[in-house]
């Protein structure tokens, strides 16, 4: 495995060298050193996506040729790569898409240039093309991608997933529901949705917000500027308390910035909000709103409604016997659907049949 330095403590020696080997879990795993951050900006990440090209361009020069690339790529640099080496080598190449690029920048007007947009359009349809299996984290990313003129049969949608032995509910007696929100806080977010629900509903709900990024300072001047009662904000926790914090929570929320592209997300938070038993609330709808509908566990709002985003989060913090059933069948959808080691041997299976 190659991957950057960025979740790596400080005091970890890859931040002293171009790179650093160790055994993760069996893996062998190189950590290249290429600092990033949810704080960078546009031009920032796409330094950071540049370097970690060029570090990894360089390392697998020095690497035995494996039997197939797995390239999960949020910058479409990642699967530039693994298309790259996969020709050099001659095996097949698996392109993971977390973000469905250039869609998602382009459709948020982060980049408008035509010339651009084109050679990136151009560049990420070579990659598709050449793929030999393309994985989607979500139903509507695959259709994105399908409207790249990708055949249906290449793409399978395999979901993040969540971890039901870390993530599970627990007893709780709270004396007003708790609503949490776990992630980031970037431009993509929109987490000012939260702020404005904890003012209308403070003091019915304690609302916790757990999550940094480059868009803390503009959410913190709302906070100033509302004033809600009953909110924290904890910048950052271990991965250890975030699972204990969202088990003892009554409610997870997902927000996303006012732009549809963003409704096919798959962000980790909503599986593991469901292993907690937790009732998800969504800003937006999309194939999470068909699958919280069809499962009885969360309601989702049409993008940019703010009072029926509220109105959701009101109905659930008045009803505790919605919530109480809600929870369970949340719990049930995650186990069912989202076990990631099922997730995982699913995937291997559609892999190995690029060796038969």
């Amino acid at each position: 495995m190659l991957t950057s330095s960025a979740n790596f403590p400080s005091i970890h020696p890859v931040h002293q060298k171009e790179f650093h080997f160790e055994c993760i879990n069996g893996i062998q795993t190189y950590v290249l050193n290429v600092p990033y951050s949810h704080y960078f900006g546009f031009l920032k990440r796409i330094i950071s996506f540049l370097k970690f090209y060029y570090y990894a361009d360089n390392l697998i020069t020095k690497l035995n040729k494996p039997d197939l690339i797995y390239a999960s790529s949020t910058p479409p640099s990642v699967g530039e790569l693994g298309k790259k080496w996969s020709k050099k080598w001659d095996i097949p190449l698996i392109f993971e898409t977390v973000d469905v690029w250039p869609d998602v920048p382009e459709q948020m007007r982060i980049l408008t240039n035509p010339l651009l947009l084109k050679y990136l359009h151009t560049k990420v349809e070579e990659i598709y093309k050449h793929a030999s299996l393309i994985v989607a984290l979500s139903p509507d990313m695959k259709q994105q991608i399908l409207l790249h003129g990708v055949p249906a049969e290449k793409v399978i949608v395999s979901y993040n997933g969540t971890n039901p032995n870390v993530f599970f509910p627990v007893e709780k007696s709270n004396k007003i529901p708790k609503i949490l929100y776990a992630g980031a806080v970037g431009q993509v977010n929109e987490v000012s949705e939260l702020i404005y629900a904890a003012k209308a509903l403070e003091n019915s709900a304690e609302f916790i917000l757990i999550g940094n990024g480059n868009q803390a300072n503009k959410v913190k001047q709302l906070m100033k500027q509302l004033k809600p009662q009953t909110f924290t904000w904890h910048s950052w926790v271990s991965k250890e308390l975030v699972s204990v914090m969202m088990a003892n929570a009554d409610i997870g929320v997902s927000t996303i910035a006012n732009y549809k592209v963003l409704e096919a997300n798959s962000a980790n938070k909503f599986y593991d909000y469901l292993a907690c038993g937790l009732p998800v609330v969504n800003n937006y709808e999309g194939w999470q709103k068909t699958f919280l509908g069809e499962h009885q566990c969360g309601f989702a709002s049409p993008l940019g409604n703010r009072s029926a985003f509220i109105a959701n989060l009101e109905l659930l913090i008045q009803d505790k016997t919605l919530r109480t059933t809600m929870s369970r069948n949340a719990r049930n959808a995650a186990v069912k659907y989202f076990d990631r080691k099922k997730l995982a041997n699913e995937l291997l299976h559609q892999i190995s049949k690029l060796q038969t």
